[in-house]
């Protein structure tokens, strides 16, 4: 699809004088950028090991379950730009203590292994 790619084409411009029949020609690129894709998600996950993405059973959070990387290069720039959704409201993304998101349970939120095992975003 030439509309999806990034590209560069000269634009030819002639300035005309009817009285004098004098012109100029003018080439001007214009540069047309592929925009609205969607944003890119990298998730590093826990480690059993990892104290700091530690999420107990009966436990309280808010604890932090992943560290995400998002990008978007239609705004140039990372998480402050977009808005991350999920699909469980008993989690959260916020900004880490070095302004990096991490997906989080939200503060009072108590899970319960075995009535769920498992939770899927």
């Amino acid at each position: 699809d030439p509309t999806d790619l990034y590209s560069s084409q000269p634009l030819g411009i002639r300035i005309w004088d009817d009285n004098t029949q004098v012109w100029k020609d003018f080439n001007v690129p214009v540069t047309v950028h592929n925009q609205n894709e969607a944003p890119q998600l990298d998730v590093t996950y826990r480690t059993s090991t990892d104290t700091n993405y530690n999420t107990s059973e009966n436990g309280f959070g808010p604890n932090i379950v992943a560290r995400l990387h998002i990008t978007d290069d239609d705004k140039r720039a990372a998480f402050n730009n977009n808005h991350p959704y999920v699909s469980d409201n008993r989690f959260e993304v916020v900004p880490d203590a070095n302004g990096g998101p991490v997906l989080r349970v939200k503060n009072g939120i108590v899970f319960d292994h075995e009535t769920e095992p498992q939770v899927n975003l």
